[in-house]
């Protein structure tokens, strides 16, 4: 087992900006608390701002609070969560999907649901390869009401695409194995180009 390492081809653009002298050295600090280049934290900072006027402004996205989602979590039934899953799976990514200009395809839905992590941080994004098969693997904090959760989200995101792959889940972890037929099609269709997915 081994995991794939995917990395979105992005193009550079060189530009000057004019910061106060505060900001800068605030920049700096950080740069050196999280060992990483000033130039990377700034790109990290201009990108997580247009992700989240995206998805705040035009979608209607709300953070919450770790603690009170557990709880929002705890007092809700296995049945609504799977509901609710199916729903956010099947509507949000599409939605997602289709307002950045992607394609309704399995590079394109895993694409939007590796972006709604990231943004949302309430799970962690992986892939990796098992005998032969592509694995993605999600994992979280947050129990095993948050992962009743996102087997349906997953399980209603492939749908939208006619696939029903094998989920499986634990308290802290869902794995979503794609089958050869599925990944055949994904080669075929040149719907895969190898980048690294960062994930928080």
């Amino acid at each position: 087992m081994f995991e794939i390492e995917r990395e979105r081809q992005k193009r550079i653009a060189s530009a000057t900006f004019r910061i106060s002298e505060r900001v800068y050295h605030a920049l700096q600090k950080e740069a050196e608390k999280q060992d990483t280049s000033l130039n990377t934290l700034v790109n990290q900072v201009f990108d997580a701002h247009v992700s989240d006027r995206i998805f705040l402004e035009r979608l209607d996205f709300l953070r919450v609070n770790k603690l009170t989602f557990r709880r929002i979590l705890e007092g809700t039934s296995d049945q609504a969560l799977k509901e609710a899953g199916e729903s956010s799976g099947r509507e949000t990514v599409r939605t997602v999907t289709l307002a950045r200009g992607g394609e309704m395809t399995l590079e394109g839905l895993l694409e939007t649901v590796c972006e709604l992590s990231e943004f949302g941080g309430c799970m962690r994004y992986s892939e990796i390869k098992s005998n032969g098969k592509g694995v993605v693997v999600l994992t979280h904090d947050l129990g095993p009401k948050w992962s009743i959760f996102i087997g349906s989200f997953m399980g209603a995101v492939f749908k939208l695409i006619g696939c029903e792959p094998e989920i499986t889940s634990d308290d802290d972890c869902v794995v979503v194995e794609i089958n050869s037929a599925m990944e055949e099609s994904r080669h075929a269709k040149d719907e895969l180009t190898p980048r690294k997915r960062e994930v928080p």
